[in-house]
């Protein structure tokens, strides 16, 4: 890699950002650069074989399972954003990204051929002047075509305040299905999560602010009216939310559980039969096993291939479960032949099948990390990639 190579590729980002018109796209090229890979903050592998990674100053892709990385775009500086940007790694090709700039305006990249190229557009605020510089908190996508952004006013992270957009276009333009700017407002999106199963069918855990209770609803209509489904009490609000897991009509919700002081004591797994009509709750998630990695109070989002079959990482490191979440057990993750730091902890889960996954696992500050894929379910692992900024 040349010098010449990354200043050429950062020339041409940047002007790529002075041409974007108000709402147009305006496609920029990249010059993908094999380069050192600094430390990752986040691995995101779509089959066994491609993914997606980022550091706080790039995103990388990788086709061969993460043995190699190739740098395809150069992030925006934090000067040019509010808060950190939302990504929704949609396929092997398309990816997209969003922030906030300090003048108020969103900005939306996007790459549908794997970050050789991509297509820079702007989203006009549905707040208007009521809510000041709005600020992405979550987008997702269920093709490559329909998604769903959720976005927040900045000075009302902690309100009710906030909107849903939705694209069936793959980001080309953006309609608002919800825009809250009362702090009554039904649903309430100060801190919100959403996600769908269908092109019409989708959930959102949401809750007024960060001292009240999460409510969960569910829509049927591509997100335009939401009903509330149920509703659970967390002793400490500012645990994280996670939508429900859609099957036809069968529904897991997990609900992370936590003390007053904010110590995570376990993780619920309510499960409907009826499509959200009626629920009941299976036993915690709380195995009274060694510890393999402890993650003391982090807690990643669980994985379920099927709602039987599903991972998930808390204090005991790595669990999982072959009956719905009613019995978990705990996996050794040491690769043969290495024994993993007991810092390290589990910041990726991402199965494909009953058989074949990967887990993204670090130490704190990132100074570590491993990818580790395993073809038997979780009972062996192998590294693929590593990295280590310690002397």
């Amino acid at each position: 890699m040349s010098k010449q190579n990354v200043v050429r590729a950062v020339l041409i980002l940047f002007a790529g950002a002075l041409m974007v018109g108000c709402g147009r796209g305006v496609t920029v090229a990249t010059t993908p650069l094999e380069a050192p890979i600094p430390r990752l903050q986040r691995i995101h592998m779509v089959s066994a074989q491609v993914g997606w990674a980022l550091s706080a100053t790039n995103l990388y892709h990788t086709q061969d399972g993460g043995q190699r990385w190739i740098q395809v775009q150069v992030l925006p500086l934090p000067s040019q954003r509010l808060m950190p940007a939302q990504w929704a790694f949609v396929n092997p090709a398309q990816a997209v990204m969003v922030y906030s700039r300090p003048n108020g305006t969103i900005v939306q990249k996007e790459t549908f051929n794997s970050g050789r190229t991509w297509i820079r557009r702007t989203i006009a605020s549905p707040f208007g002047h009521f809510g000041g510089s709005p600020v992405p908190t979550q987008i997702t996508f269920l093709t490559p075509q329909h998604g769903w952004l959720l976005l927040a006013p900045i000075q009302g992270m902690n309100s009710a305040t906030g909107a849903l957009l939705n694209t069936t276009n793959g980001g080309a333009s953006w309609t608002v299905e919800v825009n809250n700017t009362t702090t009554n407002a039904t649903p309430p999106l100060g801190r919100a999560a959403v996600q769908f199963s269908s092109l019409t069918e989708g959930w959102l855990v949401a809750s007024a602010t960060s001292t009240t209770s999460a409510t969960l609803y569910r829509t049927t209509d591509a997100g335009i009216q939401w009903e509330s489904e149920a509703s659970w009490i967390r002793p400490d609000q500012n645990s994280p939310l996670i939508p429900p897991i859609q099957q036809r009509s069968q529904v897991l919700l997990p609900s992370v559980l936590t003390s007053r002081v904010g110590i995570v004591k376990g993780m619920t797994l309510w499960r409907s039969d009826t499509a959200g009509a009626t629920w009941t709750r299976t036993t915690n998630l709380q195995p009274v096993l060694p510890a393999v990695l402890n993650n003391e109070d982090h807690w990643v989002h669980p994985d379920f291939v099927s709602l039987t079959t599903g991972w998930a990482a808390g204090p005991h490191g790595l669990v999982y479960t072959t009956n719905g979440g009613r019995n978990w057990a705990v996996q050794n993750m040491n690769p043969k032949g290495v024994t993993l730091p007991t810092s390290a902890r589990i910041q990726m889960i991402q199965f494909f099948s009953t058989r074949i996954g990967t887990v993204f696992v670090a130490t704190p500050h990132f100074h570590q990390e491993w990818l580790l894929a395993t073809t038997d379910g979780g009972h062996e692992w192998q590294i693929v990639f590593k990295k280590s900024s310690l002397s």
